[in-house]
C-alpha cells in the first residue's frame, strides 16, 4: 500500500487527480450545504432537484472514495505486485461504477432545475426526452461495467486470459456516454438561451438568469475536453499513464457540474446577505451622528432628509 497523498514523480497524474478530489470534495459538501440551506430556510421550499443533487454528490464522494484507494495500489505508473494490479482495477471499475451513478442523478436534478423555468410543452418534452437517454445510456455503462467480464469478481486474470467484452465495444461505450453526457449539458444550454430571448425581460435580467442557468452547464466543456482522451485508455500500453488523463477531467466534469448546479441555486441567499449587509451600513452611517429632534421625526416615519425644511 501507498501514502496517498503523497507525489510519485513518475506518475504525477495520480496525485493531481488525489488533489482535485480533496479541493472539490470540500467545495462541493459546503455548497450542496447553503443550496439545502437556501431551499429549505430561505424559500422554503425544498424540490426534487436538490434531492437528486444531493445523491449525485454522494455519489462522487465514492468516486473520490475509490481514487483514493486506487493511488494506494498503484502510486506510479506501474503496479508492484499482482495484488495490487487486481486491486488497482477493481478499484476503476468500482469508480466507474460510482460516475456513472453521479451522472444520472446529476442530469436529473439539472434537468428538473430547468423545468422551473421552461413552460413550452414541446421544450419541456425536450428536457424529459434528454433526462430520458442521459439516464438510459448511463444504467446501460452500470450493468456493462459490472458484466463485462461476467460474473463480477476476479476482473484482472479475466482481463488477461481475454474473457472480457471486445476493447471495441467498451471504447465505442465509452465515447457514447461521454457525447451523451456533453450534449445533455449543451442542449439544456440552448434551450435556456432561447427561453431567455423569447422571455419580455428586461436585458439585465435576461444576462443575471441567464448567467445562472449557463453557470449550471459548464461542466458541458470539461465533457468535451474529456471526450478526446478516451480512446487512448484502450489503445495506450501504459495504462495507468494514459487513465491518468482521462481520471483528471472526469474529475473536474462532474466536480464543477455539482458546483456550479449548486452555485446556480444561491441567488436568494446572496440577495439577503447583500441586504443585510447594506442595512447594517446605512445603521452605522447615523452612529455617532448629532441629529435635530425635527431629522428624527423624519427618519421614523420614512422621509427624505430634504423634506425637512419644507
Amino acid at each position: 500500500m501507498h501514502p496517498i497523498f503523497v507525489q510519485d514523480p513518475s506518475n504525477p497524474r495520480i496525485f493531481v487527480q488525489v488533489t482535485l478530489c480533496l479541493v472539490f470534495l470540500c467545495l462541493n459538501w459546503i455548497t450542496v450545504g447553503l443550496r439545502f440551506y437556501t431551499r429549505r430556510c430561505i424559500i422554503k421550499s425544498l424540490s426534487w432537484d436538490d434531492h437528486f443533487m444531493l445523491l449525485a454528490q454522494v455519489m462522487y464522494t465514492g468516486f473520490c472514495i475509490t481514487i483514493f484507494l486506487f493511488k494506494s495500489y498503484v502510486s506510479g505508473r506501474v503496479p508492484d505486485s499482482m495484488s495490487s494490479a487486481s486491486g488497482s482495477i477493481t478499484c476503476l471499475i468500482i469508480n466507474e461504477l460510482f460516475y456513472a451513478l453521479t451522472t444520472i442523478f446529476l442530469k436529473l436534478s439539472l434537468g428538473i432545475f430547468f423545468l422551473r423555468f421552461i413552460f413550452s410543452v414541446a421544450l419541456r418534452r425536450f428536457i424529459y426526452s434528454v433526462m430520458a437517454i442521459t439516464t438510459v445510456m448511463n444504467i446501460l455503462m452500470v450493468f456493462f461495467d459490472i458484466f463485462q467480464c461476467g460474473l463480477p469478481g476476479d476482473y484482472l486474470n479475466k482481463f488477461l486470459a481475454w474473457k472480457c467484452a471486445p476493447i471495441i465495444v467498451g471504447l465505442a461505450l465509452a465515447e457514447i456516454q461521454a457525447a451523451v453526457s456533453a450534449g445533455s449539458d449543451l442542449s439544456l444550454a440552448v434551450v435556456a438561451v432561447y427561453t431567455l430571448i423569447q422571455s419580455s425581460m428586461d436585458m439585465r435580467s435576461k444576462f443575471s438568469v441567464g448567467g445562472l442557468l449557463l453557470l449550471a452547464t459548464i461542466g458541458c466543456l470539461a465533457s468535451f475536453w474529456r471526450f478526446f482522451y478516451i480512446p487512448g485508455l484502450f489503445n495506450s500500453k501504459d495504462f495507468y499513464w494514459a487513465s491518468g488523463n482521462i481520471g483528471i477531467w472526469t474529475t473536474v466534469e462532474v466536480g464543477v457540474s455539482i458546483l456550479a448546479g449548486c452555485l446556480a441555486t444561491l441567488r436568494p441567499l446572496f440577495r439577503q446577505v447583500i441586504g443585510r449587509v447594506e442595512s447594517s451600513s446605512y445603521s452605522e452611517g447615523f452612529k455617532g451622528e448629532i441629529v435635530s429632534p425635527s431629522v428624527k421625526r423624519c427618519r421614523s416615519r420614512g422621509l427624505e432628509l430634504s423634506q425637512i425644511d419644507s
